[in-house]
């Protein structure tokens, strides 16, 4: 079986597997509903950016300043 474009698998700290997804729009708890329903449940998920903001090599516990968008 051949992985979609764009889905990366790698090993978890654990032995897991961790995948990396893209939304564009998403429903609430929709990735864990979409891992459950093909039997692999979600047990954790990491937010790494919403939209143009990411968190880049920030540190944990880390801040940046945000400058005004023009809408």
């Amino acid at each position: 079986t051949e992985l979609p474009a764009g889905l990366r698998l790698s090993k978890g700290p654990t032995e897991g597997i961790w995948l990396e997804i893209r939304l564009h729009e998403g429903k609430k708890r929709q990735i864990r509903q979409m891992t459950a329903a093909v039997g692999h449940p979600t047990l954790r998920l990491v937010r790494w950016a919403i939209g143009p903001l990411n968190m880049g090599e920030l540190p944990l516990g880390g801040w940046k300043a945000l400058s005004a968008c023009a809408r």
